[in-house]
């Protein structure tokens, strides 16, 4: 099986296989049976993975996702704390100050800091994120919060990806409501690595100069 120039997905199924992915960033399933990889295929191995955070607190506003999921993520990590604590507790500079009045939400480097300042110090914000690293963080048992925007909407939303099935292509997130719940791969992409249009990319620059980026994730 032969994915050729490009990323491609390249599938074996039954039987025993030969993969090679060509260039580009390529998933090779070789299913069941004995598989081998093409020369020079550098891969990952992904395994399913689901981390057990907390559910229930269900958000109570229309812009605390932010320390929703920080609290989420803390007691994660065995930390004490509430959610109306990381509510009291996310403004960390003038302009998150200005946000929170105004009800714009929580700026991911606010986020970020929110939980370096309650027991994560090593908490990080990255932007422009490829998948790979989420389940790389997956897999090292670091939940990740992710910054999503409503397809068609300037209305940005933050959930904690808590676990990815290779095979299914099947993203686990803990919504702000307090429940479980699931992306196909496509949908995810979709809402992540945003653009939001405009004339000359108007509202990008906007979202940009905000401090909010596609492929945001803080972990």
């Amino acid at each position: 099986c032969y994915g050729g120039a490009g990323d491609d997905t390249v599938s074996g199924y039954g039987g025993n296989d030969f993969l090679v992915g060509g260039g580009g960033n390529d998933r090779l399933y070789g299913g069941a049976g004995s598989d081998l990889l093409g020369p020079d295929t550098s891969h990952l191995h992904y395994r399913s993975v689901l981390l057990t955070v907390p559910l229930g607190m269900p958000q109570i506003d229309d812009s605390s996702c932010g320390p929703n999921n920080a609290a989420r993520v803390l007691q994660f990590y065995g930390f004490n704390v509430t959610y109306q604590q990381m509510m009291d507790d996310k403004v960390d500079s003038i302009d998150s100050w200005l946000i929170d009045t105004f009800g714009f939400g929580t700026k991911p480097s606010t986020l970020t800091s929110l939980l370096q300042r309650n027991g994560l110090p090593d908490a990080s914000l990255e932007t422009d994120a490829n998948f790979a690293r989420i389940v790389q963080q997956l897999d090292n048992g670091r939940p990740v919060i992710v910054l999503l925007n409503n397809p068609g909407s300037m209305g940005f939303h933050y959930v904690t990806i808590n676990g990815y099935n290779p095979a299914t292509q099947i993203i686990s997130y803990v919504e702000t409501d307090g429940t479980q719940q699931w992306y196909t791969r496509a949908e995810f992409e979709q809402g992540w690595n945003w653009d939001l249009g405009g004339l000359f990319g108007w509202k990008n620059q906007l979202a940009y100069g905000a401090g909010l980026h596609p492929g945001t994730i803080i972990s």
